[in-house]
């Protein structure tokens, strides 16, 4: 950025690399976690922990995601015309037996997360989404289709990738 030198976050974070002590709040410590080489702090040697009965929530919310039944019905409802229909047949399965495993587990509150012969692979969902992404992006760039329908498109195609986001994590 050329603006680099007169930002004002990146003259903080470099005195932060400089600093011997740093007192920072639970979703910043997360948050270095969660980016690559942790970029956003610098490694502790020592880690003090006020109030550390509140990190185990934080770290939480930064390790989980939130999927809800609509937003897999919306992408589904919307990929059919533009999509390999095996792909999105597999899709359709994934989800299905994600729903399955996890009203399962629900039921079952004992039962440690695993993947066994049947059940949900959640690597094979998020293959089937990059795919399903891949196919929608390459559409979105085609001549064959007006300007606003690529558009919505792309709109499809960042959907998947962000729902895959989800079920990666």
């Amino acid at each position: 950025c050329r603006f680099y030198d007169d930002c004002w976050s990146n003259r903080a974070r470099e005195g932060m690399m400089e600093a011997e002590v740093l007192v920072i709040n639970y979703h910043l410590l997360m948050t270095s976690f969660m980016t690559e080489n942790y970029e956003i702090l610098p490694t502790p040697t020592v880690l003090i922990c006020d109030e550390a009965h509140a990190l185990p929530d934080v770290a939480r919310t930064f390790q989980s995601a939130e999927m809800d039944d609509g937003t897999f019905k919306w992408i589904y409802g919307r990929i059919t015309e533009y999509v390999n229909p095996n792909l999105v047949a597999k899709f359709k399965t994934l989800y299905e037996q994600l729903l399955y495993q996890a009203t399962f587990m629900i039921k079952n509150v004992k039962m440690k997360p695993r993947v066994e012969s049947g059940m949900f692979d959640p690597a094979q969902l998020c293959e089937t989404m990059a795919r399903i992404g891949a196919e929608l992006e390459d559409r979105s760039k085609s001549d064959v289709y007006e300007d606003d329908e690529q558009a919505r498109l792309s709109m499809y195609a960042e959907s998947v990738k962000e729902l895959k986001g989800k079920v990666d994590r």
